[in-house]
């Protein structure tokens, strides 16, 4: 059984909207971070945080040592609040209640 459509070329619009993504074209320097808290209620929050400037291993090392002291302190909440052009997301976390945390660089 043969199929009676003509082929379609190879750079031809898909349908319902979907494109093929453009891969490797530009890319920016990272100016936000992926943070992932574990509760010790056993829960767990993931949020995001816009640093305001280009994340690099010192800015990294400092944000994370800067976290870390709060953490063991454990007063206070600390505020994370994602780039309005991102997600616009705002994340409000009681650091008596984190038992720890990860982080790392959105790419």
């Amino acid at each position: 059984m043969s199929d009676s459509r003509p082929p379609r070329p190879q750079g031809a619009p898909r349908p319902f909207g979907i494109s093929r993504p453009s891969f490797g074209l530009a890319k920016e320097t990272p100016h936000r971070i992926e943070l992932h808290f574990a509760l010790k209620g056993g829960t767990s929050i993931s949020t995001h945080h816009d640093l305001g400037d280009e994340v690099s291993e010192a800015s990294f090392k400092e944000f994370v040592e800067q976290l870390q002291e709060q953490v063991r302190g454990g007063t206070g909440i600390a505020t994370f609040a994602d780039s309005w052009s991102d997600t616009g997301q705002r994340t409000w976390v009681d650091l008596s209640q984190v038992s720890g945390f990860s982080v790392r660089p959105v790419r």
